[in-house]
């Protein structure tokens, strides 16, 4: 059986997405506190019993021979806001980046993957270049390096969550694309049999009590709020709502939000369990509904995210598993000499863009996020 090692994977997404794809997980490398290893450690029956863990700084991971090494290390500096930090600070925060790489070289793996969001190729298609003649430089092997473009709405997901995947490769590479005509799965698809459900009949289905839960869950209980607001909109119609008026949780930056049944869901990132408010129930979601939208089958067992608030946030630090799975069949494929018929188009010496964002229907995107003086203007 191929061999897999996750090095900074986070929290079991793509870890599970790789191991349905046919690989066997021989271990897992993480930075110092072990972001995420508790929820795997706890789920080993569906990621099988034989692999070590690490968490410590970079430099003290063992490496172990395996055929594919993956990750989803940070990639801070990649983000919007990162933009007006300047370079300098972007390279420090890109430092996970580089540790994957690094390490990846001391494992002797025929296929490297790692995951970002697209900025990281949009903006930085030099750094990419560059890991991979670092790879190449301290591995003493060449690799062919592909640049994957993903949705996963249209790779059997449900959130509208464009990433990117960088693929270094010693061997034909290809990816199999996904149908365009396919409609990807609404919200209402994905959680809408967990609405009649009473909280605690499946493992999991509970929101969290945070007080920022229960004052979004008040305010939806006791004002307008419809499908695609943020909870500023909701509070401007009802201001005798119990919250805070000042309370950048229900008006700033961390406002909660409320999806659309009937849509494609809105990138879950890791507040999602605190901020985001059922489409029709005055609740936020629970842990289970937030496992679903990231692909997680209901015998993945979610305890582990309860034991404090912070845990919650490692449904949205990773990768879908869907994604997760599709980027590994086809290196699953590449590695039995049987590669998926697509590897892109060249754009460089042995490197090649893979386009597999195809759309279906209208997919929305998240809107700009209110602020109370914006929204005392309308």
């Amino acid at each position: 059986m191929l061999k897999a090692l996750d090095v900074q994977g986070l929290a079991g997404g793509f870890s599970l997405g790789v191991v349905q794809a046919g690989f066997k997980l021989i271990g897992k490398r993480e930075q110092e506190g072990g972001f995420g290893i508790p929820a795997m450690d706890e789920n080993r029956h569906l990621l099988g019993d034989d692999w070590d863990i690490e968490a410590c700084a970079p430099s003290q991971w063992t490496p172990v021979k395996t055929d594919l090494l993956f990750g989803n290390p940070p990639c801070s500096g990649f983000s919007k806001m990162s933009i007006s930090y300047g370079s300098e600070w972007r390279e420090t925060v890109n430092q996970a980046i580089w540790d994957h790489i690094h390490f990846a070289a001391k494992c002797d793996p025929t296929i490297v993957i790692f995951e970002s969001v697209q900025g990281a190729f949009e903006q930085s298609r030099e750094m990419m270049q560059a890991l991979r003649a670092v790879l190449e430089e301290e591995s003493g092997h060449k690799f062919d390096l592909y640049h994957v473009l993903h949705n996963s709405a249209v790779l059997g997901g449900v959130q509208d969550r464009p990433r990117y995947f960088w693929v270094a490769s010693r061997v034909p590479f290809g990816v199999e694309l996904p149908d365009p005509a396919a409609e990807p799965q609404t919200m209402r698809e994905r959680i809408g049999d967990l609405q009649h459900a009473d909280l605690g009949s499946v493992e999991g289905h509970m929101p969290l009590s945070a007080p920022r839960c229960v004052r979004l869950g008040n305010l939806a209980a006791g004002a307008p709020w419809y499908e695609g607001e943020h909870s500023g909109k909701a509070w401007m119609r009802n201001q005798s709502i119990e919250v805070d008026s000042g309370d950048r949780n229900i008006t700033g930056g961390f406002t909660g939000k409320r999806p659309r049944y009937d849509k494609p869901s809105w990138v879950l990132d890791g507040y999602a369990p605190t901020k985001w408010v059922h489409p029709v129930l005055p609740r936020t979601i629970t842990l289970r509904e937030a496992a679903r939208l990231m692909g997680f089958p209901d015998d993945w067992k979610v305890e582990p995210y309860t034991t404090t608030q912070v845990r919650s946030k490692w449904f949205g630090k990773g990768v879908t598993v869907e994604a997760g799975r599709w980027i590994a069949e086809a290196a699953h494929a590449a590695l039995a000499g049987q590669p998926f018929s697509y590897s892109g188009v060249e754009i460089g010496v042995d490197e090649y863009l893979i386009d597999a964002t195809a759309k279906s229907g209208d997919m929305d995107q998240d809107q700009a996020l209110f602020s109370l003086s914006e929204l005392a203007k309308n």
